[in-house]
């Protein structure tokens, strides 16, 4: 297992390279967003950056090429396209078929079987020539090497970013602190740590980088594909002085950047889509009439949601969870630490009486099953973690802080079945 620290010795060994830059800074006043908007997609610097962070690298790259793949337009507009085209075709051909006289149907169903075998030609040259591309753009996510299809690229996805980076500066502007206010701070020295320590992943040391910490009541935080990272005070507030749990949560979204989850969700829909569409043309070809095909439409679109959709979103947050870890043993964090925000927010919850979303519902795992794995990721990233030369951890585990709650909430749950 590589930590940062043999990267560095091996970099001592080739030809001098340019460091660069890798975490940028905004100031997070006004004119500073308008300067990033404008320019952040033709690589500028910004002005006054706060303490570049160097992050060494092991080749000189040239200015990327554009490479080829789906045309950015053609992803955009495909989907509300596509269901418009379904739905006016579906319903044409209901119309068509229902106005048909009876012996004309009749040749219709001939034609069909007299010409079956072209049919079934033309539908096996698309499957395998769907079968190759899909082969062809499988590609391989770092750390846990999973394979999954991809088939356009990262500046064709960064591209369709773009409108959402400028739509979350225009919704917090005014909201962003400076760089001078200790909070900013902290974040700052938390995706320091991260980005120096894992240097040695390329998707790491390609992005560039850039903090912006939001006063905002919600807890939450985020990272863009393009490696904008946002954080909410509120979940600053939450996490309370635990560098450790930030440097997890951190770890976590910017796993989610590092994996190119955003891209892999955003194409899976639209393929998902696909074949929802074609269903949906036969369904609202073959309902009598459009306010059955609305109501079985929408059902159908629930079944995706709950069987195919919301489980691939667990599924992704769990290996974000995992990639989170690994990044968080690299940088020294404390990885005991992990699953406690998501156990006190269960045991809040519990106390509190309020009710969870049935996991099924949601995008994410539930806080106490997501809490439980990540304790059984633990000692496989604490053993990363010696092995990347950290200093040792103190003897007492930080989980035991939690034990307050969970007998609080124990006794709640005894005093509740005594009563029923």
């Amino acid at each position: 297992m590589y930590c940062f620290s043999l990267v560095r010795c091996h970099i001592r060994l080739i030809a001098p390279v340019t460091l660069k830059p890798s975490l940028r800074y905004s100031t997070g006043n006004t004119q500073t967003l308008r300067f990033l908007r404008r320019n952040h997609v033709k690589g500028v610097v910004l002005s006054r950056p706060v303490i570049p962070l160097p992050v060494q690298r092991c080749a000189i790259h040239t200015t990327p090429k554009r490479e080829a793949g789906l045309p950015v337009i053609l992803i955009a507009l495909w989907k509300p396209i596509a269901k418009f085209v379904a739905v006016v075709m579906g319903r044409g051909i209901r119309q068509w078929w229902g106005t048909l006289p009876t012996h004309q149907k009749g040749t219709v169903w001939d034609h069909f079987r007299r010409n079956k075998y072209r049919y079934f030609t033309g539908i096996g040259t698309f499957t395998a020539a769907f079968g190759v591309f899909y082969v062809s753009n499988l590609r391989e996510t770092p750390i846990t090497k999973r394979k999954r299809f991809l088939p356009f690229t990262n500046y064709q996805y960064h591209k369709i970013v773009e409108y959402e980076y400028s739509t979350i500066l225009q919704t917090y502007d005014g909201k962003f602190l400076p760089v001078t206010h200790p909070a900013y701070s902290r974040v700052l020295r938390v995706a320091n740590r991260l980005v120096k320590s894992n240097g040695d992943i390329k998707e790491m040391s390609d992005k560039q980088w850039t903090v912006a910490v939001v006063q905002d009541e919600t807890v939450n935080a985020f990272v863009l594909p393009t490696g904008h990272i946002f954080v909410l005070t509120g979940l600053l507030d939450k996490v309370g002085a635990s560098d450790e749990q930030l440097g997890f949560i951190l770890g976590h979204e910017m796993a989610h950047s590092l994996l190119s989850h955003g891209a892999e969700t955003v194409l899976q829909d639209y393929f998902l889509q696909a074949v929802v569409i074609v269903f949906m043309c036969f369904l609202w070809a073959l309902m009598p009439n459009d306010g059955i095909a609305q109501v079985s439409d929408w059902f159908s679109n629930k079944i995706v949601d709950i069987f195919l959709e919301k489980p691939r979103s667990r599924m992704l947050e769990e290996e974000a969870d995992f990639v989170g870890m690994h990044l968080a043993a690299k940088a020294c964090f404390d990885v005991r630490e992990s699953s406690m925000f998501f156990e006190m927010v269960h045991l809040t919850k519990k106390i509190k009486d309020e009710e969870e979303l049935p996991v099924y519902l949601s995008t994410h795992p539930a806080d106490d099953a997501r809490a439980s794995n990540l304790n059984s990721l633990v000692p496989q990233f604490l053993q990363l973690r010696d092995q990347c030369g950290c200093a040792r951890l103190q003897t007492a585990d930080p989980r035991q802080q939690l034990a307050p709650l969970r007998s609080l909430v124990e006794e709640k749950e005894r005093k509740r079945a005594r009563t029923t």
